[in-house]
């Protein structure tokens, strides 16, 4: 494959995972916890609402600019919360331990970096 760049994620998850004074079962849940579920959870709640402010915007009508506004936030909001949990679910330790996964940079980038930084942008 030439021009493409592998990245191999567990190496990735054992450089993050470098908590000096503390036993690598004790880095693990604190990773797999902030992780795999805070970060989890805290996305899933973003999705939800953002949801529901879509549907709220929706039904109200679209006829202000202050309406179309926020409607726009929120739709972009929900895009980038759902490209994360993409880059959530790609480096969560879980999935890192079923086998030695090696991704691309290219796809990892398509997947979770450039949507994000496009809604990023059009959303602030």
């Amino acid at each position: 494959m030439a021009g493409t760049f592998l990245y191999n994620v567990t190496n990735f998850n054992k450089f993050t995972s470098d908590f000096s004074g503390l036993s690598e079962f004790a880095s693990e849940i604190i990773i797999f916890v902030n992780h795999g579920l805070l970060c989890f959870f805290i996305g899933l709640f973003g999705i939800v609402t953002n949801f529901f402010n879509v549907w709220v915007f929706i039904k109200q009508g679209l006829n202000t600019s202050i309406n179309i506004s926020l409607f726009s936030v929120a739709v972009f909001d929900l895009i980038k919360i759902v490209t994360m949990q993409s880059v959530n679910l790609f480096t969560n330790p879980l999935v890192l331990h079923l086998s030695d996964t090696t991704i691309s940079l290219d796809a990892f980038f398509l997947v979770g970096g450039w949507p994000e930084a496009c809604a990023h942008r059009i959303s602030v």
